[in-house]
């Protein structure tokens, strides 16, 4: 495998997952704290998964974004 093909390999494994722990841990101390209760904890996790699984990657091959 080419040396470019294993960097954008890693990019593509790792994408936004530093901002998706962050996000996580805002939630949970968010909750833990009570400045949100368990539904609204909830519905952010969904729309942030919801979010992921919407991102549009430019039309390749059919993945990303879901019509």
């Amino acid at each position: 495998m080419s040396q470019k093909f294993n960097e954008l390999k890693r990019q593509v494994q790792n994408i936004d997952k530093d901002k998706v722990r962050q996000l996580v841990k805002e939630i949970k101390q968010a909750f833990e704290d009570g400045k949100i209760n368990e539904n609204e904890r909830n519905e952010l996790i969904s729309t942030a998964k919801q979010s992921f699984s919407d991102i549009d990657l430019g039309g390749l091959g059919g993945f990303g974004k879901k019509e």
